[in-house]
């Protein structure tokens, strides 16, 4: 955090329109931003980003204290958004979670998964809210599946699901493609939303000296 704070002082010193960007795993649902800072279309808005990965937990007090411009992140903020925290959609990324729902080798299909356990970083958050949206679209009762809260990031999910302790998860691209190379099936996606239901966004906290 005091790097960020540095950084953020040594941008102003320098009268720019540098904006700093969060992050919050290295996967396909935040490469748009990605592309957009290689092929300059952030210039050509005259900003320069600074994209900073960093944990979902951790974003809600960056963009409060200013230590954080935007974010891409999804699940907190709108929490924090429902809680009245002063934050502002700028821009959807896509139009549908990129997550799919992968599972153990033993679980072939989506209704395999009744009175199974779901791992998720955390209720509310991304993946969270995927699985959700994927199980209902396929006519699974959410009542039926148990959401285990394990507090950790993408690459550490994957671990706990090989070792045994979820019985499946949802995680962003390249992972379902990676996990089911190694024998894990993949229940559910994107192609099963026929609603979009956004995951990716630019959000500005309103206090900031930034602004759309």
């Amino acid at each position: 955090m005091a790097l960020l704070c540095c950084l953020q002082a040594a941008m102003q010193a320098h009268g720019a329109d540098k904006v700093i960007i969060s992050y919050s795993s290295r996967t396909y649902a935040f490469l748009p931003a990605q592309i957009a800072t290689a092929k300059g279309f952030f210039k050509d808005e005259n900003l320069e980003p600074l994209l900073i990965q960093m944990r979902s937990q951790v974003t809600v007090p960056a963009l409060l204290s200013g230590e954080v411009n935007y974010t891409l992140s999804f699940g907190n903020i709108i929490g924090g958004a429902m809680q009245g925290m002063p934050f502002k959609i700028l821009a959807v990324l896509t139009d549908k979670p990129l997550h799919n729902i992968v599972a153990r080798p033993e679980i072939k299909t989506i209704t395999d998964l009744r009175g199974k356990r779901v791992g998720t970083q955390r209720i509310g958050g991304s993946d969270h809210l995927a699985a959700e949206a994927i199980l209902q679209a396929k006519g699974i009762d959410l009542k039926e599946v148990q959401f285990v809260t394990l507090g950790a990031d993408e690459p550490v999910r994957v671990e706990m699901l090989k070792k045994g302790l979820v019985d499946a998860i949802c995680v962003a691209p390249p992972g379902p493609i990676r996990l089911a190379r190694e024998g894990f099936n993949v229940l559910g996606g994107p192609k099963d939303l026929k609603i979009g239901s956004p995951i990716s966004a630019f959000r500005d906290f309103t206090g900031s000296s930034f602004h759309a």
